[in-house]
């Protein structure tokens, strides 16, 4: 399942308050949670369905053929929520139950020996509120497609059949779906038959002979165009709305090289006969990897003025990752779900690197790590295998997908390639259809390489944070020798010094050379050869280390790194350094490396700090990067960080300019939408407006608008907010419009206006889009008004566990005062200020020392 979130760039005094102010990861009422007993195995499932589409609901029966396992059965429990149960039966008797909350008890006619099977069969119906979501026409949006789709990830599959819904049990499927006329009807595992049934509905019969858990099995029903390639004698199939097969290609089209990247990694051929990937309307994931069947979120679907500048390819090698890790071999309980997603995000960056070089799998990396960074900084802190939990769902979080990658990258550098993967290829062959805790996925790689990994499991899978390293150096010139000092911060007691290997890059003379320091203390002194003192050096160039890492050099030794090495990752780290630094000679290092750089993720970030730095120079240098660089990832960049010269009429004439002309990339114009509201100016919220009626890719372009009209702080901003937000506007638009209420509702200053924005924000939490829903408790929160706490109270009902979670992280930011936009924004002020104060003062010392 793929729900990412965004990347950082830089982590400063901000993030060491928040990392002081974090809270447990555990919420109140939190417990403990084990794999269950198994009194009984689930051998094969058969679901008959018919849905409704116009009713939103379902009716059908499941029968299970189970076994007795370790003792004679005489009664079992199902799980099943919110379904209403008519018959049980087992063996073809009727049959006793229960149905209490979320589990249907099932008493048996008679002891079943153990190992002996009975099929047991429920008759049910419900209108599901999870697990079977429906999207159908309305009267503000008649031409809405109809569609149903499954979710069943984490345990919402017994909202829409009851079964044993929890990722210990696998077992063969079969989904017979009667559905209308005109539909098509998409599932795990081959298509046996289709034939009419009553008049105007049509019978769809799928079997999948391999194990799978409940939570992924799937169903999809709608109109759909399809494009077939083959892989050998594997399928490949995209499914899409009707007539977009251009929009397929730029979605689906590496979908068959992904495979064969995969198997060459792992060594294990793609495991099914057919891979479908199915487009779905407001799908509440970004992905979901069921198995032969992948569903995607329709925002992934994009023309070709998107594909300028984004990427399918992430969210479709995660899912694909999958079908290895998570469906053939499966986490036994969520608290080892990172065998699942690190391992999908990890070849997910992998793949960036196959598909688009060396340099995009080290950006790609960083991000990753930085993104992990983030909320290991501002949320909480926790290790990898996490069994402490109210809902699984809760484990879904940034440590789970990017941390794990992370530490997985680390274990190969460690490991050597050729052990690592031959260590993957043992565990993924010998639990091929099983479920797995973390242990055997150790075991597997110890058997294969020959290594002792248990202290590395212990430090970065079983404890939580990572390392924390200064470095430093100092050349003896009598002795030829450079030490190089690192030491691990934020460790109390010697034995918690955490063990990895340190890359190192030296730049002498013309070159330079490498080094892997094998860290084991919390201060450790290296002493190499070096007849002259180096003019720099950088650590994790042409390494991986889960690490965050200061280098205190000079500027000078910097400026030597920004220009000379060929990491990207060592010129984004210098890249920093001088963007803190800030003087004239480093500024005009970074804007002369804007011009000159080859690769756009380091210009991007040179942006970033220039727009930091701010300064006259600086301004010129975006500026001219604003409509002169070629990457729009670069021009994107710049656009974000112009919004630092707030009242700046330059800079205000220029974004205004740019936004009117537009740029060929989307996200350009939603950024520099966003940056005119930011830096204001009189024409701004005319050349907003004027924007406003820009269509685009997943409504980013009206979104930016949106945003920049929230920034702006114009009261006059109030009303397309309102008018967007509105039924019948797009979705995404309309989570664009709650979020510009929750920033721009605090700042009006008629009380009318206020309330107004909060009870269309209130009104939102109600809404039959989930995306909707949760764009509004975010912009409750962030408006900050206790008056909006009773409205939040009531999403404690929520069925989703996200919006749940949300919810009650909302009220509790509102109560403890944590979002008070007038306050941020004066000391956001004040700190503007003094940045300016700042400036003026370097550019004057660089004037006094030039003179001198």
């Amino acid at each position: 399942m793929a729900s990412r979130g965004s990347r950082v760039q830089e982590r400063g005094s901000a993030v060491e308050y928040r990392r002081a102010s974090r809270r447990p990861f555990a919420l109140p009422g939190a417990v403990d949670h084990y794999v269950c007993d198994h009194p009984f195995r689930v051998r094969h499932s058969r679901i008959d369905v018919r849905l409704d589409l116009q009713s939103r609901s379902v009716r059908g029966t499941v029968a299970h053929r189970v076994a007795a396992q370790g003792a004679p059965l005489t009664a079992l429990t199902l799980h099943a929520a919110d379904l209403d149960v008519s018959a049980v039966r087992a063996g073809g008797e009727p049959a006793p139950f229960v149905h209490r909350g979320h589990d249907l008890r099932i008493s048996l006619p008679g002891p079943l020996a153990e190992g002996g099977e009975v099929l047991v069969e429920v008759d049910y119906s419900g209108a599901p509120e999870a697990g079977l979501y429906f999207v159908a026409p309305t009267d503000e949006e008649p031409d809405r497609a109809w569609q149903a789709w499954t979710q069943g990830q984490d345990e919402d599959s017994r909202y829409w059949f009851p079964c044993f819904d929890d990722p210990s049990m696998k077992h063969t499927v079969e989904v017979v779906a009667e559905v209308p006329e005109g539909l098509m009807a998409v599932s795990n595992g081959e298509l046996l038959e289709v034939v009419p049934c009553d008049p105007g509905w049509h019978r769809f019969h799928y079997r999948f002979d391999q194990p799978l858990p409940a939570y992924l099995v799937a169903l999809v029903v709608g109109v759909f165009d399809q494009a077939e390639e083959r892989h050998g004698d594997v399928r490949l199939r995209w499914l899409y709305p009707p007539g977009e097969h251009a929009r397929a290609r730029n979605t689906f089209g590496r979908t068959r090289e992904m495979v064969e990247f995969f198997e060459e990694l792992t060594g294990v051929p793609y495991p099914y006969s057919k891979y479908d990937q199915a487009i779905l309307e407001d799908f509440i994931f970004g992905g979901m990897e069921n198995t032969t069947l992948t569903t995607l979120t329709a925002t992934t679907f994009h023309d070709d003025r998107a594909h300028l500048d984004f990427r399918s390819e992430p969210l479709v090698s995660h899912e694909l990752a999958h079908q290895w890790f998570g469906d053939l071999v499966t986490c036994r309980s969520w608290a080892h779900a990172w065998l699942n997603e690190s391992w999908a995000t990890y070849l997910e960056c992998l793949y960036q690197g196959r598909a688009f070089g060396e340099d995009e799998l080290r950006l790609y990396l960083l991000g990753t790590f930085e993104a992990y960074l983030e909320e290991d900084g501002g949320r909480y802190s926790r290790p990898l295998v996490q069994r402490r939990y109210r809902e699984p769902i809760e484990v879904f979080d940034r440590h789970l997908y990017e941390k794990g990658a992370c530490v997985l990258h680390m274990l190969r550098q460690e490991m050597g390639d050729e052990r690592f993967w031959r260590g993957v290829r043992l565990y993924l062959e010998r639990h091929r259809g099983g479920v797995v805790e973390t242990e055997d996925f150790r075991r597997a790689m110890e058997e294969a390489s020959g290594l002792g990994l248990e202290r590395f499991f212990a430090q970065w899978i079983y404890r939580e944070g990572h390392a924390r390293l200064k470095a430093s150096s100092e050349h003896d010139e009598k002795a030829g020798m450079l030490r190089i000092r690192v030491e691990q911060e934020g460790i109390e007691k010697p034995e918690d010094a955490r063990h990895l290997t340190l890359a190192v890059r030296i730049f002498e003379g013309e070159g330079h050379r490498d080094l892997a320091i094998r860290l084991t203390e919390a201060r450790q002194d290296v002493w190499v050869p070096a007849p002259a003192a180096p003019s720099a050096f950088v650590v994790g160039s042409g390494g991986w280390a889960v690490a965050e890492a200061k280098v205190e050099q000079s500027a000078d030794a910097w400026r030597t790194v920004l220009a000379r090495d060929p990491d990207p990752l060592g010129r984004i780290a210098a890249v920093a350094a001088l963007g803190k630094e800030g003087d004239g000679r480093s500024v005009a290092a970074l804007v002369e490396a804007l011009g000159r750089e080859a690769f756009w993720g380091v210009r991007a970030r040179i942006a970033a700090a220039l727009g930091a730095v701010r300064g006259d120079r600086a301004r010129d240098a975006l500026l001219a990067a604003l409509t002169g660089d070629e990457s729009p990832r670069v021009r994107r960049a710049a656009a974000k960080a112009l919004a630092g010269w707030r009242g700046d009429e330059k800079v205000q004439a220029a974004a205004c300019d740019a936004l009117r002309i537009g740029d060929a990339s989307y996200f350009v114009e939603a950024e520099l939408a966003e940056t005119v509201g930011r830096i204001g100016g009189e024409r701004a919220f005319d050349t907003l407006e004027d924007a406003l009626s820009r269509d685009s890719h997943a409504e980013v372009i009206r979104r930016g608008v949106l945003a920049g009209l929230a920034h702006l702080r114009d009261p006059r901003g109030l009303a397309p907010a309102l008018e967007w937000s509105r039924r019948g506007r797009d979705t995404l638009a309309r989570v664009g419009a709650a979020t510009a209420l929750g920033r721009l509702g605090p700042f009006l200053r008629d009380r009318a206006d206020r309330e107004a924005a909060r009870e269309r924000l209130e009104a939102l939490l109600a809404d039959p889009f989930w995306h909707v829903r949760r764009a509004a408790i975010a912009a409750l929160k962030e408006a900050g008004d206790p008056a909006a706490i009773p409205a939040l109270e009531r999403k404690r009902g929520e069925r989703d566990g996200r919006l749940k979670q949300m919810a009650e992280e909302a009220i509790a930011a509102i109560r403890d005062g944590q979002r008070q936009p007038e306050a941020l924004e004066s000391l956001r002020r004040d700190l503007d200020g003094l940045r300016e104060e700042n400036r003026k003062l370097r550019e004057r010392l660089d004037k006094v020392e030039s003179k001198g």
